[in-house]
C-alpha cells in the first residue's frame, strides 16, 4: 500500500509543473481571444450606423458573443483538466470564432461604406469562409469524447476518422475554389483558376458541404445520448444538461442545411449559446470534471455581459432603422438619439444582472461562499467522516464513474467477506475488484459487475479504482485515530 501511495505521490508531483504550464498557456491564449472579441465589439459600435450588406445569417454581433462563451468555458475545463481533450476542443472552437469575429468586423470596417484601402481584407474574409466548416469538425469530435476525452467504444473510431477527413477535404476545397467571397465584391485571393472549368458544379458541392457540416455534429450526438442512457447516479446528472443542449444545437445545424429560414438561424444561434451554458451549469451544480469550486464571476459575469452586449448592439441597429422609417431622419442626431435611448433602457438591466450574479456567488468578503455552500460542505464532511457511509460512497462512485451495471461492498470480518451494500442486480459475477487496506489489513472489498457498454475494464479503470480505494484506506486510518478530527470538534 505504501508503494502505491508513493507512486501516486510522485506522479502528482511530476504532473504539477505540467498543470501550471497548461494553465498559464490556456489563460494567456484566452486573454488574446478576449482582446479579439473586445476589438470586434468596438468595430461593431464604430460602424453601427453604416448600412452594411446582410451576411445572410443571424444578427450582427452573434459571432463574438458565442466566441466569448465557448472560449471561456473551454479555457476553464482545459485549465482544470489539461489531459482531457474535451476542454481543448471547446477552447479551439471558441478561439476560431474569436478570430472570425475580429476578421469579419475588420473587413466590414475597412470596406463599408467605402473602401478605405486597409491591408489584408480579402485574406481575412477568405479565412472566415472556412471557419464554419472547421468549427463543425472540431465540435463533432468534441461531442464524441464528452465527458472523459475518450470514445464510447472502438466502433466510433470510424465516425471520428470520417469527421476529420471530411473537415480536412472541405476546408482545403473551399480554400482553393475560385469564387466570390460574399458579401464582398472580390474573388478568393487563393483560388486556383484552373478549377473554374468546373464552376457549374460549385453550388452543388457547397450544398453538400452544408449537409456534411450538419451530419458532423448530428451523428456524434447519438454517442452522447448513448452515454446518457447508460449513465447512472451523478454521471447521469452531469450529462443530462449537456446532452439536451448539444442535441438541440446539432439538430438546428443539420436543419439549416436544408432550410435557411431566419427562425432556424436564430434557433441555431440559441443552440450555440446553450451548449457552453449547459457545461457551466453541469460544472457548477454537479461538479462535472471534478471542479469543486463554484465557477468564478469572471465566466458568469463575462458571459452574461457578452450576451447583454450582443443584444445591446442589435437593439441599437434595430432602433435606428425604426427611427428612420418613422421620421425619415438620417442625420448624426438620429444616431446619437437612438443610442442614448437604448443605453438608458439597458442601464437597469445591467444593474439587475450584477445584482443577480452577486446574489448567486455570495458577497465580496474573502472566503465567504454563502450559507448554502457552507451547509453542503459540512454535510459532505459528516458523510465522509462516517466509516460505513464512506465505504458505501466509494461503491456508489465506483459504479457510476466506471459505468458498471452493478456492484457490491464486502466488509471483512475475521477473514470472511460479508456483503453489506449492493447497487443494481448483483449476481456474484465479479469483473473488477479492489481491496481497501486499513492499517495494513484488508478492511473491505469493492466488487463491480460487467460494464453497461459491454466492454471490459481497461488498465485505466483499474488504476482509478485502486487509487480511490487507497485514499479511502488512508481516510479510515485517520478515522481510527483518537483526535483525528479534533480541529473540527474543537470549533
Amino acid at each position: 500500500m505504501d508503494a502505491m501511495v508513493e507512486r501516486h505521490t510522485v506522479r502528482g508531483v511530476r504532473a504539477a509543473p505540467t498543470l501550471r504550464v497548461a494553465r498559464i498557456f490556456v489563460w494567456a491564449m484566452w486573454t488574446v481571444s478576449a482582446f479579439f472579441i473586445g476589438v470586434a465589439f468596438l468595430l461593431i459600435l464604430a460602424t453601427i450606423s453604416v448600412d452594411t450588406p446582410s451576411r445572410g445569417f443571424g444578427f450582427r454581433g452573434w459571432v463574438p458573443l458565442v466566441a466569448a462563451l465557448w472560449v471561456t468555458i473551454g479555457a476553464r475545463i482545459a485549465a482544470r483538466q489539461p489531459r482531457l481533450s474535451v476542454g481543448w476542443l471547446i477552447f479551439a472552437v471558441g478561439w476560431l470564432w474569436s478570430v472570425n469575429a475580429l476578421f469579419e468586423e475588420y473587413a466590414t470596417y475597412a470596406y463599408f461604406p467605402q473602401e478605405q484601402g486597409l491591408p489584408l481584407v480579402p485574406q481575412a474574409v477568405w479565412f472566415n469562409a472556412m471557419v464554419g466548416t472547421a468549427v463543425a469538425g472540431l465540435s463533432g469530435v468534441a461531442i464524441l469524447v464528452v465527458p472523459d476525452g475518450r470514445l464510447p467504444s472502438r466502433r466510433w473510431v470510424v465516425l471520428e476518422v470520417a469527421i476529420v477527413a471530411f473537415t480536412f477535404f472541405a476546408v482545403v476545397t473551399m480554400a482553393v475554389l475560385p469564387r466570390r467571397l460574399v458579401p464582398f465584391p472580390f474573388e478568393n485571393p487563393f483560388g486556383i483558376e484552373s478549377l473554374r472549368a468546373y464552376e457549374a458544379s460549385f453550388p452543388a458541392l457547397l450544398r453538400s458541404f452544408d449537409v456534411g457540416r450538419g451530419l458532423e455534429v448530428l451523428l456524434p450526438t447519438a454517442a452522447l445520448l448513448l452515454r446518457l442512457r447508460r449513465a447512472v447516479g451523478a454521471e447521469r446528472q452531469q450529462l443530462k444538461l449537456v446532452a439536451a443542449a448539444t442535441s438541440f444545437a446539432s439538430v438546428t445545424v443539420f436543419v439549416y442545411a436544408f432550410f435557411g429560414d431566419p427562425v432556424v438561424q436564430y434557433a441555431q444561434i440559441l443552440g450555440l449559446i446553450l451548449v457552453p451554458a449547459a457545461f457551466g451549469l453541469a460544472m457548477r451544480r454537479y461538479r462535472l470534471y471534478e471542479i469543486d469550486q463554484i465557477l468564478g464571476r469572471t465566466f458568469v459575469l463575462g458571459g452574461a455581459t457578452a450576451l447583454l452586449a450582443g443584444v445591446y448592439t442589435a437593439s441599437i441597429g434595430l432602433m435606428q432603422r425604426i427611427f428612420i422609417v418613422l421620421t425619415g431622419e438620417r442625420s448624426d442626431a438620429a444616431v446619437v438619439l437612438t443610442t442614448l435611448l437604448v443605453a438608458a433602457a439597458f442601464a437597469p438591466l445591467r444593474d439587475r444582472l450584477q445584482a443577480v450574479v452577486k446574489r448567486m456567488f455570495g458577497a465580496d468578503l474573502p472566503g465567504t461562499h454563502g450559507l448554502d455552500v457552507f451547509t453542503d460542505e459540512i454535510d459532505a464532511h459528516l458523510r465522509l467522516s462516517d466509516r460505513d457511509r464512506l465505504l458505501s460512497q466509494l461503491l456508489a462512485e465506483s459504479v457510476g464513474s466506471l459505468g458498471s451495471t452493478c456492484g457490491v461492498l464486502e466488509i471483512m470480518d475475521e477473514g470472511a467477506a460479508h456483503p453489506t451494500h449492493a447497487i443494481g442486480a448483483w449476481k456474484g459475477d465479479t469483473h473488477l475488484s479492489v481491496d481497501v487496506i486499513e492499517r495494513g489489513e484488508v478492511a473491505a472489498r469493492v466488487c463491480l459487475g460487467p460494464r453497461a457498454n459491454g466492454e471490459g475494464y481497461d488498465e485505466d479503470a483499474r488504476r482509478r479504482l485502486e487509487r480511490a480505494a487507497t485514499v479511502v484506506g488512508l481516510a479510515l486510518d485517520r478515522l481510527g485515530r483518537p483526535g483525528a478530527f479534533s480541529a473540527v470538534s474543537g470549533i
